[in-house]
């Protein structure tokens, strides 16, 4: 036990001084319960790492690392932090050292959330079986679901949600209960079940702290089904609950109402909103690639830019090169004319079996176009269809 203390310790020293980069990566509390966060103008407050389990890191200042917290700079203590690239092992021994804390193995979980390890469901199902409890039902519910084994996932969503909360208080029991029904409406999205899919994201606003981004499946279901108005009343008020809370304003959220101005055919209010979205400076490669996708492949010419999407759509493959990304940079070169570089960045896409397996047949016909000198137009005017695919 000893051993595997000093082994955490160990990496979280070690391995700080090797890191270069900081910049947009997350950081994880090195110890339980709050770490006092310290803006410049004096003040402080505690962060509390059972709401909130990451901060989003800006750099590395010596002894101290700078963050984001609540849009505000901010620094914590080196000291008390793990960088992401590290955490998974931190964790990981900490749990090995503590087998009865059942904190180390919430955060070992949510690490494994942000990013894909083999092992995750092994972890967790030692971790059900030692202590069944929401917490950890939900994290394998989510590892589950972003496998695509949906029926697994819906088995431990459904089974979260008859325990009561082991740690008490009632609003992070709320919170992750509010997940599960949130996987709930996800997973019945997919199965085209629309009406029990709003029942569920109805009963996640309830319980989760940013009510918005269920409104925000509400009117992707609403769009779907084809009643546009009622679509951008739903958007509208998913941007006023964002607005709201005081928080980061998602570009995500803005995008999705451009394809309902889109679709009503009000190319302004669209353009707008468009130049809302990519000029957050918040923007992640995720919302960049959206837009992107938007902007090469939407078919209304009106709103189509390949010059802009290209841009946009290197930017979010120097943030993160997954397969989809590089799919959309594809569709952005076939955009602007350059089908050399569109087919061989589609074939790259495609060297990724996962994308391969889900992806493959639409991936393989987008490749077809561009060595016919065609670009790409979206035909299935859906979000379950062909509008923002790999977005879960």
């Amino acid at each position: 036990m000893l051993a595997c203390l000093l082994l955490a310790v160990c990496i979280q020293v070690d391995h700080h001084a090797a890191i270069k980069e900081w910049e947009g990566k997350y950081v994880y509390p090195a110890h339980n319960g709050k770490i006092n966060v310290y803006f410049e103008d004096g003040s402080e407050v505690s962060w509390n790492s059972l709401k909130t389990i990451e901060l989003k890191a800006t750099a590395r200042k010596k002894d101290w690392v700078e963050v984001v917290y609540k849009q505000k700079k901010a620094y914590v203590r080196l000291v008390e932090v793990v960088h992401e690239d590290i955490a998974y092992e931190y964790y990981l021994a900490k749990v090995q050292h503590e087998p009865a804390n059942r904190d180390w193995k919430y955060k070992h979980g949510c690490v494994m959330l942000n990013k894909y390890y083999e092992n995750a469901i092994k972890h967790l199902d030692a971790y059900i079986r030692a202590e069944p409890d929401c917490y950890y039902l939900t994290l394998r519910g989510q590892q589950y679901y972003y496998r695509d084994e949906f029926d697994k996932a819906k088995a431990d969503f459904d089974a979260s949600l008859v325990f009561a909360d082991p740690f008490n208080p009632a609003d992070l029991r709320n919170y992750w209960f509010g997940i599960s029904f949130h996987y709930r409406g996800k997973i019945y999205t997919k199965r085209q079940q629309n009406d029990k899919a709003r029942l569920e994201f109805q009963a996640a606003r309830k319980r989760r702290q940013i009510p918005y981004v269920e409104t925000v499946e509400i009117a992707k279901l609403d769009f779907d089904d084809k009643e546009y108005d009622r679509s951008l009343t739903t958007m509208n008020d998913a941007i006023k609950q964002m607005q709201q809370m005081h928080s980061e304003e998602s570009a995500y959220v803005y995008l999705i109402r451009v394809l309902v101005f889109l679709v009503k055919n009000d190319i302004k209010l669209a353009q707008e909103d468009l130049a809302t979205a990519v000029n957050r400076s918040n923007i992640n490669p995720g919302e960049l690639y959206c837009a992107a996708w938007l902007l090469s492949s939407h078919p209304n010419d009106a709103i189509r830019n390949g010059t802009v999407a290209l841009s946009l759509a290197k930017r979010a493959v120097e943030g993160d090169a997954k397969p989809m990304f590089l799919a959309g940079l594809a569709a952005a070169y076939a955009e602007t004319g350059d089908f050399a570089k569109a087919i061989e960045t589609e074939q790259q896409a495609l060297k990724d079996e996962k994308y391969q397996k889900y992806f493959g047949t639409a991936a393989r016909a987008r490749l077809a176009l561009y060595e016919k000198k065609k670009p790409y137009r979206w035909r299935d005017m859906r979000f379950q269809g062909e509008l923002m695919p790999g977005m879960r």
